[in-house]
């Protein structure tokens, strides 16, 4: 939670109308707990008396000593709780999507989202519309409990029509009305890779869909585009990928030779396991490590622990199990700072065109311009691959490295010495598809940096894929590794 965040529902204040300004300028300058955190806190109540020039200082104080005690939303006294969290925003909508699509929501931390004219369509319309880059854990989520149908019906063809053309717009994806073709599709390789993700995540929304696919083009569209997110969620803006991909994808649906059944998934991705090893990296994988003993009820996984593995009725899922982030600890967080450097030299046009693996261009031009490595570093750059197929794009990644690295020497070259010491800063990488949060220690801050730009949130970058944030906390491990 950022301090922007930070929302009052409603205050009732006792005293004299002069001096509510003055108050509410006092709660905006408060620092507030979980300020640079991703957890979400939401309290019920707080009561504070006292002169007004103090009542600022106390809420926050009192919400401090609240968040030490603060209730995971997946707990039974979460309902009677006086505050809760939810340890990310993707929580957070998966949550009030269970629970609009239960008829369930009218607990009291639901209150900032719903109205009293409000209708669930109308809120699930607004919280898919209004949290983008949510949308692919969230709608995986749902699908793996068994609730993507009662959003697609809840919500109508309308709104994920909307939905789908929102998405294309914000991640420059440019796929089309999907139409099954088998001109410029996937060679077998890469279809057995796709297809072991793809299949073992959706295959009983895909046997649905399959018996109407006309009928169905927006929610198949919106499909295939989260599946590539997840996988290659660097060549969203490649145009030749989108459509050769929506094209295999809908043509997997629609071609009638092949038997997209539950039999059919286990038996073709038990093989696929089999032949590509660990050519996907675990870290991309949603849930665990795929097996050839587990790979057919991962299209049965529930929220809630259910052995059967029948799905699950709208009042069965009480337990939403998310993954947690993958962490990466390393010494080189200056490394981060390239991305801005990329954004302001006008290079990210050039990385697109070029079609480069980027966060391996990254690496390249860290280590030209002396950045060293360790283990942390290097198995959050190994988490960015997608496939071994990109090994093509590994090596453009090293040829354009080569060209675009004397450009930002030069931009920069008036202020900034790039050398080992300017990479050498400690880090805490933390990733969730598509976020990617950098923590470094507040004693970190250079000025010169903040001037040039180069260590402000980069945010949503669409040559990546992924929104990047950067946080600065007071956690000792990350002291820098050199006095500034």
């Amino acid at each position: 939670m950022d301090a922007r965040g930070v929302a009052i529902q409603r205050m009732t204040l006792s005293g004299a109308i002069h001096h509510r300004e003055a108050l509410l300028h006092s709660l905006e300058a408060q620092s507030w707990p979980a300020e640079d955190d991703e957890r979400l806190m939401v309290i019920r109540r707080i009561d504070v008396r006292g002169p007004w020039w103090q009542l600022g200082a106390d809420a926050a104080a009192m919400a401090r000593q609240l968040v030490a005690n603060a209730v995971h939303i997946s707990q039974p006294d979460a309902q009677t709780a006086d505050i809760i969290y939810f340890r990310h925003r993707t929580e957070q909508v998966v949550y009030l999507c269970l629970d609009l699509l239960r008829n369930n929501y009218q607990h009291w931390y639901w209150q900032t989202f719903i109205h009293p004219a409000s209708t669930p369509t109308a809120i699930l319309r607004n919280l898919l519309q209004e949290n983008v880059f949510d949308l692919p854990d969230v709608l995986f989520h749902l699908n793996r409990a068994h609730y993507f149908p009662a959003l697609i019906k809840t919500v109508g063809a309308d709104n994920v029509r909307d939905i789908y053309r929102g998405l294309c717009a914000v991640t420059q994806w440019q796929g089309h009305s999907p139409t099954a073709s088998n001109s410029n599709n996937f060679s077998q390789e890469q279809f057995s890779v796709e297809s072991q993700k793809v299949f073992s995540e959706w295959a009983d929304t895909l046997i649905s869909l399959k018996r109407d696919a006309l009928d169905n083009a927006d929610v198949i569209a919106l499909i295939s585009l989260i599946c590539a997110w997840k996988i290659y969620p660097h060549k969203l803006p490649d145009r030749h990928f989108s459509v050769r991909w929506q094209q295999w994808f809908c043509g997997v649906i629609q071609d009638d030779t092949k038997s997209v059944d539950k039999q059919h998934v286990t038996q073709y991705a038990a093989q696929t396991v089999e032949m590509e090893g660990n050519c996907i990296p675990a870290a991309r994988l949603e849930n665990a490590e795929i097996t050839t003993k587990n790979v057919a009820g991962q299209a049965q996984q529930v929220f809630s622990p259910d052995a059967t593995g029948s799905s699950a009725s709208l009042t069965d899922v009480e337990t939403i199990v998310l993954p947690d982030h993958d962490i990466y600890l390393t010494q080189y967080g200056g490394i981060f700072f390239l991305i801005n450097a990329l954004l302001l030299t006008k290079c990210t046009d050039e990385i697109q065109v070029n079609q480069v693996a980027p966060w391996q261009l990254i690496q390249h031009m860290a280590h030209m311009l002396g950045c060293g490595k360790d283990a942390g570093l290097m198995e959050f750059f190994d988490s960015q691959l997608a496939t071994p197929a990109e090994e093509g794009a590994l090596q453009s990644a090293a040829h354009l490295a080569e060209k675009l690295t004397p450009q930002v020497i030069h931009r920069f070259h008036q202020h900034l010495q790039w050398n080992a010491d300017f990479f050498l800063l400690r880090a805490r990488i933390e990733q969730r598809l598509p976020y990617i949060n950098v923590y470094f220690h507040v004693s970190s801050i250079q000025l010169p940096l903040r001037l040039l730009g180069l260590d402000i949130n980069p945010g949503w970058q669409p040559w990546l894929g992924q929104v990047v944030k950067y946080h600065y906390v007071t956690d000792p491990d990350l002291l820098p590794l050199n006095p500034m």
